[in-house]
């Protein structure tokens, strides 16, 4: 593990998680286009790296977060008493982000030897979702803006958009397109929405990182901790940059790259 491949894997986690372009279809695209071993990070980097981008998510909606953990802890209490009302906006967020986790948590279990097989061997599939993503990016612009927030949502919504998430575990599907645009079919806010969505990526981050520390392997710590940095100051600027596009309604130009590149990938993967 170098310093140059931390700096670049950084980068590239940090800003395709976010960004609404795919990061596990841009990983597979680099692997085959300049070979495994460079792009190859290793589990316990690749772990480190994913970590990173929580670290952008925390940073960003700390005070969410905050107020989230201090309900889950009221929540565990009120079980104890055997009150399980629903009393503040953020204890109804709590639980709809539980719920939105589950078709993931789900699905990611199912497929996940055949999603190695898509990033490895059919890279063509990888364009094919690409398209997909565009089409998604399409769609949520022109998506009449609805009004829930927190107060508003409910456990059909949830599941709607956890629904979402579930299939961007397919390389080229980007997970935050797809959540923000399956919170903008539910209704929700066009701000909340992207709330909504990278809250969401928080158990999938540790969930991702829980399933695969026991294959963990050792690496240099200054290039872990190199890669780690870059990527939670890329992922913040990440998701500054997506908070302003979404208001602006300018996905359409993520749309056109993700089409553009889903067209010479699936090129690419029939000629090689």
């Amino acid at each position: 593990m170098s310093y140059l491949q931390s700096i670049i894997l950084g980068l590239v986690q940090g800003l395709t998680e976010f960004l609404p372009v795919s990061s596990s279809g841009h990983l597979a695209i680099l692997k085959n286009l300049f070979g495994g071993d460079f792009f190859e990070s290793g589990v316990t980097f690749d772990i480190m790296l994913h970590l990173g981008t929580l670290l952008a998510v925390l940073a960003v909606y700390y005070k969410d977060i905050w107020m989230l953990i201090k309900e889950f802890i009221s929540l565990i209490c009120d079980i104890f008493k055997r009150d399980f009302k629903i009393k503040t906006p953020y204890r109804r967020l709590l639980l709809m982000l539980m719920a939105g986790s589950i078709p993931a948590a789900i699905f990611g279990i199912l497929i996940d030897e055949f999603v190695d097989k898509i990033a490895g061997q059919y890279l063509w599939m990888v364009g094919l979702f690409l398209f997909v993503t565009a089409a998604l990016l399409y769609i949520s612009d022109r998506v009449s803006p609805g009004d829930k927030t927190m107060r508003d949502l409910k456990l059909g919504d949830a599941l709607f958009i956890g629904a979402f998430q579930a299939i961007a575990i397919l390389p080229g599907i980007s997970r935050s397109g797809s959540t923000i645009t399956g919170g903008l079919l539910s209704g929700l806010k066009r701000s909340f929405a992207v709330k909504f969505s990278f809250l969401l990526s928080i158990p999938a981050i540790l969930g991702a990182a829980i399933l695969k520390l026991p294959k963990a392997d050792g690496i240099p710590v200054g290039p872990a901790v190199l890669g780690v940095i870059i990527a939670a100051i890329s992922g913040f600027v990440a998701i500054k940059v997506l908070l302003r596009l979404v208001k602006k309604k300018k996905f359409t130009y993520f749309a056109y790259y993700c089409a553009g590149l889903g067209l010479i990938t699936v090129i690419l993967g029939i000629f090689r």
